[in-house]
C-alpha cells in the first residue's frame, strides 16, 4: 500500500507538563491521501530526553490495536525539561512526525530537600510556524527535449525538362545458334585400321565349393561338406576346432556342424560350438547356446544351433569354428563329420596360422586358445 498525507498523534494518561514517574502514551495514527486509516510497512517511534539518551521502539514493542493505530506507554525517568517524540512510518514513502511535551522539576529538589517529583516548569511549548520565506532564484535552463517526428512529405513538383540524349548503350549479347543444317552425303569407307590390344579377363565364374556351400544356405565352411569321410567321436572336456575363412559384414546366426554318429544315453553336463579369431592367441567372439539337451545330437546330418547373440564379421579373415562337451553322454559319444580321418597333415596357413587347434581339460569355453595346440582332425564346420 502506498501510504502518504499521513497524520500522527501524540497522547498521554495526564495532561503536561508531567512529573517524573509518570506514564505517557506515545501514540500515532496514519491515513492515507483519502483520510483512511492505513498500515505502513514499518512503524518506528523514537525519544530524545532532556538528558540526550535517545531511545526508540518499533515492531512487536509497539501497540497496534486497529488498522492505522500504533503506541508506545513511555514511564518518564530520563529526568525534567522537553521530551521530542517522533513517529516513522515507513512503506515506500517515509512519513515522519514530530511532537514534545516538558516534565516539570519538583519544589522539593529546588529546595535540595528531596530528589523526587520536582514541579517547577519549564519553558512552554514551540511557537507556531513562522511565514515561508521568499522564493528562491529560478534554477538553470534544462537540456532541449527530444527531436519532434518528421511531418509528412510536400506534393511533387513539376517535372523537369529532357535532359541530353546519352551515348549508345553497350551491345547486347549473341542471340542463340540457329538450328543445324541436313547431314551431307557419306563418304567411301576407310581402310581398316589394326586390331587393338585384348581387354582384360573377366572375373572367375563361382566353384563348385562354393555353388555347395550357397545351395546348403551357409556363409562359410571349414571344407567342401561332399568331402566328409569319417566322424570324430567328442571326448569329455576336449576342444576340437578347424579353420574358416569368414567375409566382412557377413552376419552369422547359427553354428552348423555334420553328427556322423549320434548319441546316446543322458546329456552331458554342456555341449558348445564357438568362434574364435585368428590372432595369436585365438580369442573368443561368440559362442552357441548350450547344447547338451538338443535333440538333434540323436540323429545324423547337418545340424544347425544357434548363437547367444549374433555376431556381424567385422572383417575379412581367417576364424576358428570350435566344439567343446563338459562331461560324457551316458553310453555312446556323438561322432562329428571329418575329412580324411585321423592324421591329417598340420602345415600351416600363411603367417603361420594353423589349420586347426586341440586342447583338454577344459570344463568351458577358454578366453582365448594357444597356437601351440595343434590338432591332426580336419572338422567339419559352417556358419549361417
Amino acid at each position: 500500500m502506498r501510504l502518504a498525507d499521513r497524520t500522527s498523534t501524540l497522547g498521554g494518561v495526564k495532561a503536561a507538563p508531567y512529573d517524573i514517574g509518570d506514564e505517557v502514551e506515545l501514540a500515532v495514527k496514519f491515513t492515507d491521501r483519502q483520510g483512511n486509516p492505513a498500515d505502513p510497512q514499518t512503524v518506528t517511534i523514537e525519544l530524545v530526553c532532556p538528558d540526550g539518551q535517545q531511545l526508540s521502539w518499533t515492531g512487536a514493542e509497539l501497540t497496534h490495536p486497529v488498522v492505522g493505530s500504533f503506541s508506545y506507554l513511555y514511564t518518564i525517568a530520563n529526568g525534567w525539561g522537553w521530551y521530542r517524540a517522533t513517529s516513522r512510518g515507513e512503506g515506500g514513502i517515509t512519513v515522519v512526525r514530530q511532537e514534545s511535551f516538558p516534565v516539570q522539576e519538583s519544589q522539593l529538589e529546588e529546595a535540595a530537600s528531596d530528589t523526587t517529583h520536582p514541579t517547577i516548569l519549564i519553558a512552554g511549548p514551540p511557537g507556531p510556524t513562522g511565514p515561508p520565506g521568499p522564493s528562491g532564484a529560478p534554477g538553470s535552463t534544462g537540456p532541449p527535449g527530444a527531436t519532434g517526428p518528421q511531418g509528412s512529405t510536400g506534393p511533387v513538383g513539376a517535372t523537369g525538362a529532357q535532359g541530353p540524349k546519352g551515348d549508345p548503350g553497350a551491345t547486347g549479347a549473341q542471340g542463340p545458334q540457329g538450328t543445324q543444317g541436313p547431314q551431307g552425303t557419306q563418304g567411301p569407307q576407310g581402310t581398316q585400321g589394326p586390331q587393338g590390344a585384348a581387354g582384360p579377363a573377366g572375373p572367375a565364374g563361382p566353384q563348385r565349393d562354393q555353388v555347395l556351400m550357397a545351395a546348403l544356405g551357409l556363409k562359410g565352411w571349414t571344407f567342401d561338406y561332399s568331402h566328409i569321410r569319417s566322424g570324430l567321436a567328442l571326448s569329455a572336456g576336449q576342444m576340437r576346432s578347424r579353420a574358416l575363412v569368414l567375409i566382412a559384414g557377413d552376419v552369422i546366426s547359427n553354428f552348423v556342424i555334420d553328427v556322423y554318429v549320434v548319441a546316446a544315453g543322458a546329456a552331458p553336463t554342456n555341449l558348445w560350438l564357438a568362434l574364435y579369431t585368428s590372432a595369436s592367441p585365438a580369442a573368443l567372439v561368440a559362442t552357441s547356446v548350450d547344447t547338451a539337451s538338443d535333440a538333434q545330437w540323436t540323429s545324423i546330418g547337418l545340424k544347425s544351433f544357434a548363437l547367444t547373440t549374433p555376431y556381424t564379421v567385422p572383417a575379412t579373415a581367417v576364424y576358428y569354428g570350435a566344439v567343446l562337451m563338459n562331461g560324457a553322454f551316458g553310453s555312446t559319444q556323438p561322432q562329428v563329420g571329418i575329412a580324411l580321418g585321423s592324421g591329417v597333415i598340420q602345415v600351416p596357413l600363411p603367417g603361420g596360422i594353423p589349420i586347426a587347434l586341440a586342447v583338454s581339460g577344459l570344463s568351458s569355453l577358454p578366453a582365448t586358445i594357444s597356437f601351440g595346440a595343434r590338432d591332426g582332425q580336419t572338422l567339419f564346420f559352417g556358419v549361417n
